[in-house]
């Protein structure tokens, strides 16, 4: 591996880095190029440029010899003025009446409806013309113009497919695809007990892109492992379709989202999806070299599968002044995130570098990641809002630091995996340089869906987000970067490498020597 030797530090300081501070070298890792800076030093004073210049404070002169030629400019220009005003007036001509209408307003006006809504007690169609309405008017990114989709067009054609078949199977369908077509990770026909039986599982092992091809990444049903399917064999095709064929069957609404990234990531992620309980067939390529090919069943449903595959949030000292806290998620547990957190890190609070893995993160409640933050920030740090046609759903976002915080050099674990909440978490770090981000890119998958939730005929759901983010720029930031982004590996699956941790120990070894070195050259 490369040794990512290029960094600037000052005694036990924590590295502020860049946002877009990321470089690759051939071999797949990348060294990281960083400065000592504040939080959001880096957004500076640019603006206010030309003012001085105005002044004779800047380009080297004399700051008094520039006012005076200054103030002679102005005091030149106004006799000139005056002149010009002492002579006749020429009549202006009449100007047409301007337009009576109202202008469009550039922002929509503000909706009326309550939320959440609920259409269960009308018949089928009534309840998706209603529904089509709705996202029209309320779904941000393209009431806002941050998305061009023709949500009427689409509603229509699917509107015709229900009317000449209302059945709850055709409604269901509609519904699903109608949700899909927003290309919105967070916007989807919602998990209900009424639609359990149909809802698309996986087989009990998940798959990942590596190297241009379908890896398995963890098996969490041991006797697939007695088959031979073991983390790092390659998938070659699945009931029968060669790898290829089968990920362009991945149905859209299992795809569905904002960027070509997420898109292939969730391709990926359900190669192997169907209805659950089902079978399916997978031909593979085992860690001996043999092709081979076995039978397995989907999980029986979405709360089996989160039991059987959610890990628990765990904490240890990796190395003596080193501290490690695994985050797999952001929702309520027993102890809440938050709670796990603090007592952990509090036990570390004296190690000069912490790592945070939050790797597979799929999300969850923001009030626990802001609460984990504030134990990490000094400042308050404002970091993007929630943009929204509800007033109720526009929301300033940030940090507000709690009562102690880290004081130490933090690292940041990162993936694909690290989805929606996980991505809000990350924001500040990305923004200020607080932490090192290291792995894979992290993604946001869409807007805020809290309370966009609308209950259907036949017990559905349907689901999207009222608001959408935006950053302290006003842009729309669906990805985060890692400032060192480190490959996969199929050789590092295969043999159980994790190549993320070890960057981040090496980098840590690095410091340690560079603070070992210049506290000697001091005592010289």
């Amino acid at each position: 591996m490369v040794r990512p030797s290029a960094m600037l530090r000052t005694g036990l300081s924590p590295l502020r880095v860049r946002p877009s501070t990321s470089l690759r070298t051939s071999s797949g890792q990348t060294l990281l190029r960083t400065m000592n800076q504040k939080p959001g030093f880096w957004r500076s004073t640019s603006h206010w440029y030309w003012f001085p210049v105005l002044l004779g404070e800047h380009s080297g002169f004399s700051c008094r010899k520039n006012r005076v030629s200054f103030f002679a400019f102005c005091l030149i220009l106004l006799l000139a003025l005056c002149v010009a005003s002492c002579g006749p007036t020429p009549e202006s001509p009449s100007l047409p009446p301007g337009p009576t209408a109202t202008p469009t307003p550039t922002v929509p006006p503000t909706p009326k409806d309550p939320w959440p809504q609920d259409l269960s007690q009308l018949d089928r169609v009534a309840a998706f013309d209603e529904l089509v309405r709705l996202v029209t008017e309320y779904y941000p990114y393209t009431s806002m113009g941050y998305k061009d989709i023709d949500i009427q067009a689409s509603g229509d054609q699917l509107r015709a497919e229900l009317v000449a078949d209302p059945s709850a199977e055709t409604f269901e369908r509609v519904v699903r695809d109608f949700m899909a077509a927003l290309q919105d990770g967070h916007a989807s026909l919602a998990w209900t007990p009424a639609a359990a039986e149909r809802y698309t599982m996986p087989p009990l092992f998940q798959v990942a892109e590596v190297e241009g091809k379908a890896i398995v990444s963890r098996v969490m049903d041991p006797s697939l492992e007695e088959m031979g399917l073991a983390a790092g064999v390659e998938i070659m095709a699945v009931d029968g379709l060669p790898v290829g064929e089968a990920l362009e069957r991945v149905p859209p609404f299992l795809t569905a989202c904002g960027t070509e990234y997420c898109r292939t990531w969730k391709s990926y992620h359900f190669l192997l999806s169907g209805e659950a309980q089902s079978t399916v067939d997978i031909t593979f390529i085992d860690l001996e070299g043999a092709e081979r090919q076995i039978t397995a069943q989907r999980a029986s449903g979405l709360e089996a599968l989160i039991r059987t595959s959610r890990r628990s949030a765990s904490a240890r000292r990796l190395e003596d002044d080193v501290g490690y806290i695994y985050l797999p998620h952001f929702h309520n547990d027993n102890p809440p995130p938050d709670a796990f957190f603090e007592s952990r890190l509090r036990e570390m609070r004296d190690l000069p570098f912490l790592i945070i893995d939050v790797r597979g993160n799929g999300g969850g409640s923001e009030l626990y990641s802001q609460a984990i933050n504030s134990l990490l920030f000094d400042q308050r740090v404002e970091y993007g809002r929630y943009e929204s046609c509800i007033p109720e759903e526009q929301m300033d976002l940030f940090v507000e630091p709690g009562p102690w915080y880290y004081e130490g050099q933090v690292y940041i674990l990162i993936d694909g995996g690290c989805f929606s909440t996980c991505a809000d978490f990350l924001q500040p770090h990305w923004q200020t340089g607080r932490s090192i981000l290291i792995g894979r890119t992290a993604q946001r998958g869409g807007g805020n869906p809290s309370r966009g939730t609308v209950k259907l005929p036949d017990g559905l759901e349907a689901r999207f987000p009222l608001s959408l983010f935006l950053d302290l720029d006003g842009d729309e930031r669906e990805l985060i970067e890692p400032n060192i982004y480190v490959a996969l590996r199929i050789e590092d699956i295969r043999q159980g490498v994790d190549r993320d941790l070890e960057t981040a120990l090496e980098l840590i070894a690095e410091q340690r020597q560079e603070v070992s070195a210049q506290m000697e050259y001091g005592a010289e």
